[in-house]
C-alpha cells in the first residue's frame, strides 16, 4: 500500500489557443482584441488552483507579443504556468503541430480538464486521444460552445442550460454556446 506522501502531485490543467481563444483573431498579429469570456475562465480556473497552459500556433518570434497582451489583458504571467509557441522555421500546419505537441509535452503532465480552441478539427483529435477532456470551441465575439461535455467541464459552473444549449453567462447578456 501507497502512503499518502509517496504520490506524485497531480496537476488540474487547462489547456487554450491564444488567437480566437484569449484574443480575437485578426489579420494583423500585432492587434490585439481581448475575449473577456476567455479572462474569466482563466481567472476561474486559477482560483481553482488550475494550471493553464496557453498552445499557440503562433511562432516564437511572436513570443513578445504574446507576453505584452497578456499583461494589457490583465492576465499576469502567474495565471500561466506554461506557453508553447511554435519554433519561427516550423512548416507543420497549425493542427498537426498542437496535436504533436499536446501528445509529446503536455499530455502525461496531468489531469487535463478542459482543452479551449477555435478549431474544431484540433478538438475532433483531442477527443480521439482522451475522450474524458472537456472540449470547449471558441467562436467570434467572444463567444463558445461545450464542444464535447464531460464531467471535467469546470467551464459548466457558468453555463446555463436552456433548451438542449449551453450559454456562458457574461455581464447579463447571453452568449449562446
Amino acid at each position: 500500500m501507497c502512503s499518502q506522501s509517496n504520490k506524485k502531485t497531480t496537476h488540474n490543467i487547462v489547456i487554450m489557443d491564444f488567437d480566437g481563444v484569449i484574443v480575437e483573431k485578426t489579420s494583423d498579429r500585432h492587434h490585439i482584441m481581448a475575449r473577456e469570456i476567455a479572462q474569466k475562465i482563466i481567472e476561474k480556473h486559477y482560483s481553482l488552483g488550475h494550471k493553464i497552459i496557453i498552445l499557440s500556433a503562433r511562432k516564437e518570434r511572436d513570443a513578445d507579443i504574446v507576453y505584452k497582451a497578456l499583461k494589457s489583458l490583465n492576465i499576469p504571467r502567474k495565471l500561466v504556468w506554461k506557453i508553447y509557441l511554435r519554433k519561427n522555421k516550423e512548416t507543420k500546419k497549425e493542427e498537426e503541430w498542437k496535436i504533436d505537441v499536446f501528445k509529446e509535452k503536455i499530455y502525461g503532465l496531468g489531469n487535463i480538464m478542459e482543452y479551449h480552441d477555435d478549431n474544431h478539427n484540433v478538438l475532433e483529435n483531442i477527443r480521439d486521444i482522451d475522450s474524458n477532456i472537456c472540449l470547449v470551441l471558441h467562436l467570434e465575439f467572444n463567444k463558445a460552445i461545450i464542444y464535447h461535455r464531460t464531467e471535467r467541464c469546470v467551464s459548466l459552473q457558468d453555463v446555463e442550460y436552456h433548451e438542449k444549449r449551453y450559454y456562458y453567462q457574461l455581464d447579463q447578456q447571453n452568449y449562446l454556446v
